[in-house]
């Protein structure tokens, strides 16, 4: 069923009196047409009696479905839905049609239409909806293992069907002394993947400074009031899913969502406020996304986002480094990114990264005594994110091997990293073992091949291996 083009009939299906009607209607359509004309065919009690009761079970099943059964939402897009109560089906269509669609405009004026649609409940639904939402609050305070396992199933349940990514839920009543007024209270919740404490701490921190729970307007100004509070719920609810997207590794998204926001701020200057904060997140996204690119092997795409980050958070020691890696893997010319990296440890300060790209350049150079010395250099001298750096040199050269077992330096870097930065032994070893085995008799590699040897020595007394 296409809910953004329901109608207020459609809306009131699931009241009482609309059964009642529909119930009372057909019986008298079947007594004065229906019977009357079979009686020309067939005479018989039982027949009518069938009849009868087929079609008003099927208008009973039909209504107890569109009351009681929560609707199943776009699979292949999150769901924004709204569960908003209402006094009356003129103040539902209100919400459907001012309020949902001014969200719903904002969705395909930015594209995010692609990864998000709106989903609106009857007020039969949103009740039993709010119900189950206070049953896992309940929950969520008792603070058992047990009980968040049952607050989480019932939130599992509802998200599954309705594939729905937040729940804007809450209750429109229009107040009529002094002046014919309007008053929306909301309520939201967002669904993620189940992540640490911490993290959800932040979500929830984050929301409650976003979130506007009460807001008023007069009903003469009810489309512009719908209209401005949609702005307020389209914002918020699309800045607290781009920060889920943290909490489900998917920065390609997260970064079209900062991006799109930073064009929703040009056009209502009223959320300014926020600018600053969302480049920081989109600078964060595309920083860990790069990462990601550089680790599976993606190097060209990693150094895109890379670029993007620096754009954000200008840094002269990122861009020679970016620059080094671009010159290298992509343009092919290890002796300009030579150049980059001489650049980069001018300004390095403490930082140690450029030892690892001139190492891996200068093995591609062939300069092997020369790369000999920047590796003994790497061995002697930690700086504080050299463990994160050795992680991605590490993942990388891992990636490197997948694609194509001869490369043979791949097998030192990551042994002899394991062993001397991570202090992973193991691993070490059996890389180390295989850098030696295939380096054996290649001349240029003598210098590693020996000093390789010395690692499994070392290694064979810490393992206790031939004592």
């Amino acid at each position: 069923m296409d809910w953004e083009k329901i109608t207020e009939k459609d809306f009131s299906l699931h009241r009482v009196s609309t059964l009642i009607y529909l119930i009372l209607a057909s019986m008298v359509f079947l007594m004065t047409v229906i019977i009357p004309f079979l009686k020309g065919y067939i005479d018989n009690i039982w027949v009518e009696l069938v009849l009868m009761l087929l079609v008003e079970a099927t208008i009973i099943f039909v209504w107890y479905y569109n009351r009681s059964v929560f609707p199943f939402g776009n699979s292949k897009k999150h769901n924004l839905v709204i569960a908003i109560t209402t006094e009356n089906e003129t103040q539902k269509n209100r919400i459907r049609k001012d309020f949902t669609n001014a969200i719903n405009k904002r969705l395909k004026h930015l594209g995010l239409d692609k990864y998000y649609s709106v989903l609106v409940l009857h007020n039969h639904l949103s009740e039993v909806l709010k119900q189950k939402l206070e049953e896992y609050y309940h929950f969520k305070k008792l603070s058992t293992e047990e009980d968040t396992k049952k607050g989480n199933k019932i939130i599992e349940k509802l998200a599954m069907r309705m594939h729905a990514s937040f729940f804007i839920y809450g209750d429109l009543i229009l107040r009529n002394f002094p002046n014919a007024k309007y008053s929306l209270k909301t309520d939201a919740l967002m669904l993620h993947a189940f992540t640490t404490s911490e993290n959800q701490n932040i979500l929830n921190d984050e929301f409650k400074k976003h979130w506007k729970s009460d807001v008023s307007f007069l009903e003469e100004e009810e489309l512009t009031g719908f209209e401005s509070n949609a702005e307020q719920v389209f914002f918020t609810a699309t800045y607290l899913l781009g920060l889920a997207t943290f909490t489900d590794n998917n920065f390609l998204k997260g970064i079209d969502i900062w991006t799109k926001l930073e064009a929703y701020i040009d056009r209502y200057p009223e959320f300014e406020e926020h600018r600053e904060r969302i480049k920081s997140l989109k600078a964060f996204s595309c920083k860990i996304y790069a990462r990601l690119l550089y680790d599976q092997g993606k190097v060209e795409e990693s150094i895109h986002y890379r670029e993007i980050y620096l754009e954000i958070d200008p840094d002269e020691l990122g861009r020679y480094l970016n620059n080094s890696i671009r010159e290298v893997s992509v343009n092919k010319n290890p002796k300009k990114a030579l150049e980059e990296v001489e650049k980069a440890k001018k300004v390095s300060g403490y930082d140690g990264t450029w030892r690892y790209n001139k190492f891996y350049i200068l093995l591609e150079l062939n300069r092997f005594d020369d790369a000999y010395q920047v590796f003994e250099e790497i061995l002697i001298n930690s700086f504080d994110v050299e463990e994160d750096v050795v992680n991605q040199v590490i993942h990388f050269n891992e990636n490197l091997i997948l694609e194509n077992e001869s490369y043979l330096q791949c097998y030192l870097i990551i042994g002899a990293f394991y062993f001397k930065k991570i202090q992973n032994f193991s691993h070490a070893y059996v890389k180390l073992e295989e850098f030696i085995k295939r380096s054996e008799g290649r001349e240029e590699w003598e210098l590693f091949n020996i000093k390789a040897k010395s690692f499994l020595n070392e290694l064979d007394k810490i393992l206790g291996i031939n004592s």
